[in-house]
């Protein structure tokens, strides 16, 4: 028991530095997008930008962490069901709270001009959904001067005096209409533009950011459950970390199960697995199913791990070395 309420503090301390790399990385990633010669970086765009941050890097820090606790398990396994069950409740208690929190913090700092986020950097180029954007002067929620550039419209090039900015709602209103900026993209090249093979990743971590966010807003008891089953089915993967013995192929598997719940979430999210799901059965609410999916899901590994891979502290602790 001793070593199972140790484990808690463990998943803890990594989650904490685990958020804090991944936050720092985003930031400068962002900074890298924004960047410009001549100017400096103000407090309010770190402050803005860094809780834009920590509320995209929060989901994907909690899942790592539950990944990386599993080193731990093997070297001190410690109590088989306190050592699932504790992490698992730490971890949605991690996602909820810490999504309802940063949500607070942006409604507090939203009306705030010295913590406006910039996503719209004066005199440059931006692209949003194959449109390119220039945008005049920024200023809080006004934009002085618009260009926009839209290839499919005649006449292609449109001028308007100006337009406003929906922070909460990441939309911009001009007199060509509105438009969506949440997938907001530099017109030149970020400085630090991630690997080609990890694109797919952050979309789909993107894609889990953008459903916890929805839920968040239209039900928290919703978002509570998506929480709770994310959690509980990367928990339930632990059973691959030792499911061999050969250290090397149960690595490959825990990296690869890791991988999966983001694709398996993408996948579950798709209009086609909504219509087709709302075809069946209606007594299911779509936007319920990927956490009826992932905790039908870590059931069925839990109940596995319980039956068929041994939870032998002495075969543990060889794999650790």
């Amino acid at each position: 028991m001793k070593d199972s309420l140790l484990l808690s503090l463990i998943f803890i301390l990594i989650l904490v530095s685990v958020f804090l790399v991944l936050t720092t990385f985003t930031l400068l990633h962002q900074w890298s997008i924004y960047h410009h010669p001549t100017e400096s970086l103000s407090s309010g765009w770190i402050a803005a930008t860094g809780l834009r941050a920590m509320k995209s890097t929060l989901p994907v820090s909690v899942i790592l962490s539950i990944f990386l606790l599993f080193f731990r398990i093997l070297k001190r396994p410690g109590n088989r069901i306190l050592s699932f069950l504790l992490p698992v409740l730490l971890a949605a208690g991690a996602l909820y709270g810490g999504g309802i929190l940063f949500d607070s913090l942006a409604q507090i700092t939203k009306n705030s001009s010295a913590l406006t986020p910039e996503p719209f950097s004066s005199g440059r180029i931006h692209i949003i959904d194959g449109k390119y954007l220039y945008a005049g002067n920024v200023s809080n929620e006004n934009i002085e001067m618009l260009l926009l550039i839209d290839p499919e419209k005649t006449p292609v090039f449109h001028l308007s005096a100006g337009g406003k900015i929906d922070w909460e709602n990441r939309r911009l209103t001009s007199t060509d209409g509105e438009l969506d900026f949440r997938d907001l993209k530099p017109g030149i090249s970020p400085l630090l533009e991630p690997p080609a093979v990890l694109k797919d990743l952050f979309e789909d971590i993107n894609m889990l950011n953008r459903d916890l966010d929805s839920l968040r807003t239209t039900s928290l008891s919703s978002f509570f459950l998506a929480s709770l089953s994310i959690s509980f089915f990367a928990m339930s993967c632990w059973g691959l970390a030792w499911i061999t013995r050969m250290p090397l192929f149960n690595s490959l598997l825990t990296i690869l199960s890791l991988r999966f719940i983001f694709l398996l979430y993408r996948v579950l999210s798709s209009e086609i697995i909504s219509e087709f799901t709302h075809a069946f059965t209606k007594t299911v609410r779509t936007e319920l199913l990927p956490a009826a999916v992932f905790m039908i899901l870590g059931i069925l590994l839990a109940i596995w791990d319980i039956l068929f891979v041994p939870y032998n502290k002495k075969r543990m602790a060889e794999l650790h070395g």
